[in-house]
């Protein structure tokens, strides 16, 4: 796991622009770090990280232009991808092309499509598709107005299809222009350029298990873009800007953030953990299902998740003595332990209800003698899912409980789902 080193768009470029100038095998076989044709910090980074390659002379080639089948690779390999379309009905992907796998994974994913039968593997790419294809893969919004483009004297040239995406990228700072205050929109993308977005866009780029620090560097005004690409991921620190789980089936452990995040994932079976609540999470359309906090989200009904906060209602907190209710704002008589518990119940996929001792519901209470929270659910629901503190919560019988150790400072946060039987 590495910071800036490690930036998701960077990673996106540099496999792009290497397949565009030598085979896969060729290319697969240089780890060369530094070239004879450039000294550029961005492309250095991340030739040092596997992200970008030479074409095998020891010349990067920066001035060379990408054709779509290398962004197609760019996209493929800076996400991970794995799910593959059929795309046999293009008749100008061969089933033996280097590029054709990678197609199949973007067009699963739907950051890529073709043209009546045909995908144009070889046409060189413009700037301006170049930045809708990144501006989608990283799940970049549109821009509510173009107005952003007013500051280039061709802004106004942007083909309608890209306005807002183009747009999206200037507010955010990931792009200014080629000089001249213009944004050359239709001239073709350099391998140079395209290494320097993804440089400008990621912070962070995990792609191995362990822990990765998302606090952003303090001179970059910019909200760039933290891309999980590996299973096994811990995230600690403070985002600016949007986390992306890329990595299919993978587990994401949010439980060390600091705030709410922004969350958007890419393929299908994420499993997230920790999700610090009011975090919004996104999904792309190749998602089906993902687990947030334990609770199973159909994607396919919704095309983003709020993590359950609390209601007007104040959280149930206080203290409990014998085998007492635990009741909000109540001292306990005897200085025993103070408990304050958060309980967050969905019925169904539709409300969020908070409830505190609620017992048409979820009854939570603190009995000192077993040094244990129970939540009793009432016989007329049925548990679906449920956490605490993002770990599974069993339930027996609509009965479960946790042990008071297992509260940090004597706080927790439950997440219950439920519906009616």
């Amino acid at each position: 796991m590495k910071k800036n080193p490690s930036k998701v768009l960077a990673l996106l470029l540099a496999v792009v622009m290497v397949l565009a100038l030598v085979p896969a095998t060729a290319l697969a076989a240089e780890e060369k770090s530094t070239y004879t044709d450039t000294t550029n910090e961005a492309i250095e980074t991340w030739t040092e990280n596997g992200v970008v390659h030479g074409d095998g002379t020891g010349k990067f080639n920066p001035t060379g232009k990408a054709t779509r089948g290398e962004g197609a690779a760019l996209v493929s390999g800076l996400l991970n991808l794995t799910d593959k379309a059929d795309v046999s009905a293009y008749t100008d992907l061969p089933a033996d092309a280097w590029y054709t796998g990678h197609f199949a994974k973007a067009v699963a994913a739907g950051i890529f499509s073709g043209y009546g039968t045909q995908m144009l593997p070889a046409v060189t790419l413009t700037r301006e598709q170049y930045f809708v294809i990144m501006a989608n893969a990283m799940g970049i919004a549109p821009a509510e107005t173009t107005a952003a483009l007013d500051a280039f004297t061709d802004g106004a040239d942007v083909s309608p299809w890209a306005a807002k995406h183009v747009a999206a990228l200037v507010e955010n700072k990931y792009i200014a222009g080629t000089g001249n205050n213009m944004l050359s929109l239709g001239a073709d993308v350099d391998r140079q350029s395209m290494v320097q977005l993804v440089d400008n866009l990621v912070e962070v780029y995990a792609n191995k298990a362990g822990t990765d620090d998302v606090t952003p560097d303090a001179s970059v005004t910019t909200k760039r873009v933290v891309l999980v690409v590996a299973d096994g991921v811990k995230l600690t620190g403070t985002p600016a800007g949007r986390i992306l789980v890329s990595a299919k089936g993978a587990t994401v452990d949010f439980s060390g953030l600091k705030g709410k995040a922004d969350i958007y994932v890419v393929q299908d079976g994420a499993t997230l953990t920790g999700v610090p609540a009011g975090s919004k999470v996104d999904f792309s359309g190749a998602v089906k299902t993902a687990t947030v906090n334990g609770t199973k989200v159909d994607a396919t009904k919704a095309e983003d998740y709020t993590v359950p906060t609390s209601s007007t209602t104040e959280p149930g907190s206080g203290t409990g003595t014998g085998t007492g209710t635990v009741t909000p704002g109540v001292p306990a008589a005897d200085g025993s332990i103070a408990v304050a518990v958060n309980v967050y119940v969905v019925d169904g996929d539709v409300e969020v209800y908070y409830v505190g001792n609620d017992a048409k519901i979820v009854n939570c209470t603190y009995g000192t003698s077993k040094d244990a929270v129970t939540f009793t659910v009432s016989s007329a629901y049925e548990v679906v899912s449920a956490s605490f503190n993002g770990t599974t919560l069993t339930f027996k019988e609509n009965v479960a409980t946790v042990d008071i150790s297992k509260l940090a400072d004597g706080k927790g946060t439950a997440l219950i789902v439920v519906k009616k039987k």
